[in-house]
């Protein structure tokens, strides 16, 4: 036998030791068979089905976003994104066909199979969608727009999705109104002082209205007319477009962005939905008022009361008493008028006594669609 020669226990031993020394013998032999069976395209079909189903895996977890292709004046523009991606941040913005952002609202997570409303993703990914809401006014211009959706991703780029918008005109009635020396002195005041305070009130207003919370997730079902048992009548609707006379002749038109019911004063005024009370006093112009989140960026306000009966950083629940009817403030009579605040912008409350301010189901058969 040379030196050096091996026999047949000795390769075994040898083999033994170097699996022991963690040496990837095995590993390069089957990576040597694999190369040999490549090179001779045995491996093809394998691969070939390897890369379809990455394909269709890839597709099918591809995020898209979801909107109705027609919005009508007035209305809440509801949109989502699905699948979810527990890190994505997202914004919602509405573009007209100069690129002119026109409403922009910031995304927040739903389970759209029970309907609730989270901070953070819990349970299956795939029963979850990226909500963003976005007030359309009854002043906004029909036509085309771009309703445009940014992903914001921790480890990549920003991702952009899109798809087109249209917005339907309504036409809104018109009414005129008679304005008082004393409703004058309200909505105009000369005294620096006043004037002062209703700047300090305007500003305190649209900080809240800008304030889109992530952690104002109380409501999303329908809204519940305001006042109790079905009393009192609507006295001006959302939308009309108002004629104001003042004395001495001067004309102003103005429109109507709330929903007026006349009654009569000390009738109780009901919460429309959960929510958290971030407004409870009283205003120069729309006199006693509440005002309660329920959504990031989504907002009820009730205005003139006679009493308030909520404190500024109280919870209420759909139904619970929140104050009284009355004509404090800007007001000709008695009544309440309730404000729908959607991204800034002020829709028809009364559309959504009815229906839901998310449309769940709306969600589930777009998703089932696709």
């Amino acid at each position: 036998m040379k030196r050096g020669a091996c026999v047949p226990g000795c390769a075994r031993r040898a083999e033994t030791a170097e699996r022991e020394a963690g040496k990837p013998w095995v590993r390069q032999s089957l990576g040597r068979g694999f190369g040999q069976r490549f090179r001779q395209g045995k491996c093809l079909p394998v691969l070939g089905l390897l890369l379809l189903a990455w394909c269709l895996s890839a597709q099918l977890s591809a995020q898209k976003l979801y909107a109705p292709d027609r919005v009508g004046q007035g209305r809440i523009l509801q949109s989502f994104i699905y699948p979810v991606r527990n890190s994505d941040s997202v914004e919602f913005t509405l573009l007209n066909s100069q690129g002119k952002v026109v409403a922009r609202s910031r995304g927040f997570l739903l389970n759209y199979e029970r309907g609730t409303l989270v901070k953070k993703l819990d349970g299956r990914m795939k029963d979850w969608v990226t909500v963003g809401l976005l007030g359309i006014t009854s002043t906004q211009e029909s036509g085309n727009y771009i309703l445009r959706a940014t992903i914001a991703k921790k480890k990549s780029r920003s991702q952009l999705l899109e798809r087109p918008i249209y917005i339907r005109k309504h036409e809104f009635p018109g009414e005129t109104i008679k304005v008082s020396a004393k409703m004058n002195s309200v909505l105009n005041p000369k005294d620096p002082d006043l004037i002062a305070r209703q700047r300090t009130q305007s500003n305190e207003l649209w900080a809240i209205l800008k304030n889109d919370n992530p952690e104002y997730l109380f409501y999303n079902g329908a809204l519940l007319r305001p006042l109790e048992d079905g009393q009192g009548r609507t006295s001006s609707a959302y939308g009309y477009v108002r004629k104001y006379v003042y004395p001495g002749g001067k004309t102003v038109n103005s429109v109507h962005k709330g929903y007026d019911i006349a009654a009569a004063q000390g009738i109780h005024i009901l919460a429309s939905g959960d929510g958290l009370v971030v407004m409870a006093k009283d205003r120069i112009v729309t006199g006693k008022t509440v005002m309660i989140a329920v959504l990031p960026g989504i907002f009820l306000k009730y205005q003139h009361m006679s009493v308030i009966s909520v404190t500024e950083g109280s919870s209420v629940k759909r139904g619970d008493l929140i104050g009284e009817v009355g004509r404090t403030g800007f007001a000709t009579g008695n009544h309440v008028h309730t404000e729908l605040w959607v991204s800034a912008r002020r829709v028809d409350p009364s559309l959504y006594f009815n229906e839901p301010l998310i449309d769940t189901n709306r969600i589930i058969s777009m998703i089932a669609a696709n």
